[in-house]
């Protein structure tokens, strides 16, 4: 019961909630595209020429963009925010 008192009188905030709610709506907006058909898997199963270094390419640089292009969506105390 010492648990549940304390929960109830700790301060509140809504930031997961705006969190959950604008990373949502980027999903949304930002819907994956289709593989365009020029770079598809063959029937014989070989990539067309290129693609293979391009998806080396990719993996290399995929860290760098992802620490270069975070969007945190967590703010601060957040609104609501019981501080």
């Amino acid at each position: 019961t010492e648990a549940v008192v304390y929960m109830s009188m700790a301060p509140k905030s809504n930031a997961m909630d705006v969190a959950y709610l604008e990373a949502k709506q980027d999903a949304l907006q930002q819907l994956d595209e289709p593989v365009p058909l020029n770079i598809r898997t063959a029937p014989t199963g070989a990539y067309p020429e290129g693609v293979s270094f391009s998806i080396l390419l990719m993996n290399i640089m995929t860290p760098l963009i992802n620490r270069l292009t975070f969007k945190s969506y967590i703010k601060e105390g957040g609104a609501n925010s019981g501080k």
